[in-house]
């Protein structure tokens, strides 16, 4: 649809525009659907917040919130204007997961693997066994965005 066409382009700008983890903010707009009809601005932003590397400006993030208003008014009106928006975030969590092999992961869990400890390899076996389920006991340790070492490290952030 042309509304679809032009979220996507404005989107893509933003996604450029900030230093943020794609995962995480696919991820979160479950949250944002699920937010009180009524919220706007940054309170819309609230739940990506956790997928920014660096703070946005004022400017971005009330960039961002116009989007999301956008993004979710669309959302909505597309499974027919209706409230029941658990189940559109249940819809978007069932093809976001929450939990992805990144390198920096993989990289940890080899690395100690060639060590003989092999407790982070079956660790990671079992998360992502479930990558869309909720699993709290690991969100600390696994949903989050990459340190910030391995955003410049060589085979972890690039190929070299």
């Amino acid at each position: 649809s042309e509304v679809a066409s032009s979220l996507w382009e404005a989107l893509d700008t933003l996604m450029r525009k900030s230093n943020i983890d794609y995962t995480i903010f696919w991820r979160q707009l479950a949250a944002v659907v699920e937010l009180p009809e009524d919220s706007e601005g940054e309170a819309l932003v609230a739940p990506l917040t956790v997928a920014f590397y660096a703070d946005p400006s004022a400017e971005l993030l009330t960039e961002w919130a116009s989007w999301l208003q956008q993004w979710r008014d669309a959302v909505v009106d597309s499974h027919g204007g209706g409230s029941d928006t658990a189940a559109i975030a249940a819809e978007l969590r069932a093809v976001n997961p929450k939990y992805v092999p990144r390198e920096w992961m993989l990289a940890e869990a080899y690395n100690a693997a060639a060590r003989g400890d092999f407790g982070l390899v079956h660790e990671m076996h079992a998360l992502f066994q479930r990558p869309y389920d909720e699993q709290p006991e690991w969100e600390a340790k696994y949903f989050r965005r990459a340190p910030l070492d391995a955003l410049t490290q060589g085979g972890l952030a690039y190929m070299t």
